[in-house]
């Protein structure tokens, strides 16, 4: 890419990305806000029905215990969000941690201080514990244990990762088997205090210009597709990784009424047959995305509205396409560079999105 192509590039975001920042750290901190009301809106519901006479719910004594019950909820997020990371895996993952760590009961047997224990005892078990081999086959109880004690313990979950990936899908579970049982649930409306040596969110610092700048001179030197645009979309669009590698020929529209081109990802995928588009988030609905005209400049619109199906079809011959595309832009991050920098400040590839420009 010339020069002043590049230059024009890092011009015209830095004119434009402002106000997105702003928009995407707002939908942020109002998703966070709806996942804490949630549970405490259906367990309102369950108790409105039960006021108004609609159904007499059975007798606590009588309720299933939480594990026969749990496999109904996580069959209900799977038909939601079938390609969904949060229904696949945070889900199943956070319901097994709180029988485990809770113990499996009657439904309504659970009080609001058993999410406090839950929290508490998630605040000191080691991040990624099922990925590393020293805690992987120990319970959640025991993993916590063994990394305090280690001469030099590893980094724990983070207040985020405990609010989002396992208090809020338990709070979720409980509040719709309450309903659909039509009984208040024991955790409406429970507030969970954070535990006192929880470790907080990370300061997810952006990027400078420099430091896009060299990746995307990176990137646009790369020959295979994916490479190549991966980071550019990335960095333009915010979107993360998982929803760019499931682009198609057909996801790029004009839109008339804002005469610029858009990614529409409101349609179904089409591989051989139709199946539902992996989403951002749990909380993410499908969307339409619009295009800097730069993308059109350099040629990209033209390229994707050429292709048929996948976009980066490299990747579809992965058993996994977005955690190919992950290991793939991590290595292009630590050739331009600025690899050690993003581990620095908490990020990810995702960093690209948060740039400062």
């Amino acid at each position: 890419m010339a020069e002043d192509a590049r230059d024009a590039l890092i011009a015209e975001l830095r004119a434009t990305l402002s106000e997105e920042r702003k928009t995407r750290k707002r939908e942020a901190e109002i998703a966070d806000r709806l996942q804490e009301s949630v549970a405490a809106l259906h367990g309102e519901l369950a108790a409105l029905r039960a006021e108004l006479g609609n159904a007499k719910g059975p007798e606590p004594e009588h309720l299933p215990l939480f594990s026969e019950l749990s496999p109904e909820f996580e069959a209900e997020k799977m038909k939601e969000l079938p390609n969904n990371t949060y229904s696949r895996y945070a889900v199943p993952a956070a319901l097994a941690a709180w029988l485990e760590i809770c113990g499996d009961r009657p439904l309504l047997d659970y009080r609001p201080k058993d999410l406090s224990e839950f929290a508490r005892v998630l605040a000191r078990v080691p991040s990624n514990k099922a990925k590393q081999r020293r805690f992987a086959d120990l319970s959640y109880r025991e993993a916590a244990e063994a990394n305090a004690g280690l001469r030099k313990p590893g980094p724990t979950l983070s207040v985020t990762s405990i609010r989002r990936q396992y208090v809020g899908p338990v709070q979720q579970a409980f509040a719709w088997l309450c309903a659909e049982h039509r009984v208040e649930s024991p955790l409406a409306g429970a507030k969970v205090a954070e535990p006192r040596d929880v470790r907080p969110a990370e300061d997810r610092a952006p990027l400078t210009a420099s430091q896009i700048a060299a990746v995307l001179r990176e990137a646009l030197e790369r020959v295979r597709p994916d490479d190549r645009w991966l980071p550019v979309l990335g960095f333009l669009t915010g979107c993360r990784i998982s929803e760019l590698v499931y682009l198609q020929g057909r996801d790029p529209k004009w839109n008339r009424a804002a005469q610029a081109w858009i990614f529409d990802l409101r349609g179904a995928l089409v591989d051989g047959h139709e199946v539902r588009r992996p989403l951002k988030n749990s909380g993410a609905s499908k969307r339409i995305i619009a295009l800097p005209s730069i993308l059109d400049e350099i040629g990209f619109v033209a390229w994707a509205r050429e292709r048929r199906g996948w976009l980066f079809d490299q990747l579809h011959r992965t058993r996994n396409p977005g955690k190919t595309a992950s290991k793939r832009m991590a290595r292009l991050l630590e050739k331009a560079g600025v690899r050690g920098a993003i581990r620095k400040k908490g990020r990810g590839t995702h960093a690209l999105a948060y740039a400062e420009v």
